[in-house]
């Protein structure tokens, strides 16, 4: 009798640890059924960014007005990049489209952390190859990494060798910022998520 009350207990316990560490994982990934994602302080609805006046991968000068107004996705990388960022980049404009397939609601952004190199004309054949969703901000390197550092962007230069003219590659922060159209922080997008982590996070913007 002793050991069965004992394997019930157990078994319990290990239940109740598997619920909250679903519930947690749901709630963490913006799954649970009207879960608003918005982050709060003590001083109100979280806020990134800063006012910034830079160049589109148009070579039309883009200012932080146009980040007003509508819920977006902002994503900041280089289009040297291997891997991270062209495939976020694919899987942005697949995720807004299946979120919003209208496109007049969700606006999409890419910001190069690699203004040395990356003009409005090489952001402009990077981005569009991708997506017409999604505009690439570039411009004044020193404003251009303000802006990256007013998002508590990660990003570090990497010389492939002792020599400066061998070139360098970029080690940066691989998430997607959301923001809603009141301009709060709604969370990210890790590297790699799911279609359905991603699109439904996207759809708790509209």
């Amino acid at each position: 009798m002793l050991k069965t009350l004992r394997f019930l207990m157990i078994s319990i316990m290990l239940v109740l640890g598997l619920a909250v560490v679903a519930l947690f994982w749901a709630r963490s990934n913006g799954l649970l059924p009207g879960q608003d994602q918005r982050l709060e302080t003590n001083q109100g609805p979280l806020r990134f960014g800063e006012p910034f006046s830079l160049i589109s991968h148009t070579g039309a000068p883009i200012t932080d007005s146009a980040m007003d107004g509508k819920p977006f996705a902002v994503f900041f990388g280089f289009t040297s990049c291997p891997e991270v960022c062209p495939t976020t980049l694919y899987d942005v404009d697949r995720w807004m489209t299946l979120a919003d397939p209208s496109g007049d609601t969700l606006e999409g952004f890419f910001v190069t952390i690699d203004p040395e190199r990356d003009d409005a004309e090489i952001l402009n054949s990077y981005v569009t190859y991708f997506s017409d969703r999604i505009t690439g901000i570039t411009g004044e390197p020193k404003k251009v990494w303000a802006l990256a550092d007013s998002w508590a962007v990660a990003y570090e230069k990497r010389y492939y060798t002792d020599d400066p003219s061998d070139g360098y590659d970029i080690n940066h922060t691989a998430s997607v910022f959301l923001v809603d159209a009141q301009g709060n922080f709604r969370g990210t997008i890790s590297y790699g998520a799911s279609d359905d982590i991603a699109v439904g996070k996207l759809k708790n913007l509209l």
